[in-house]
């Protein structure tokens, strides 16, 4: 629920799951986030918050 260019999904007769796709929403997202880009994964900063027991 509330996935954007996700319109819902079926099972096929061999009883996998294919998706159906919203290809207008999925146009708008594109073209909204043309500009947004995502920082390559060597300039993000990720933090380990669990605690490990030994």
């Amino acid at each position: 629920r509330g996935m954007r260019g996700l319109s819902g999904s079926s099972i096929l007769g061999s009883g996998e799951v294919a998706l159906i796709l919203d290809v207008a929403a999925m146009s708008h997202i594109a073209t909204s986030q043309e500009n947004h880009t995502t920082p390559p994964a060597s300039d993000r900063v990720e933090t380990n918050t669990a605690t490990k027991a030994l």
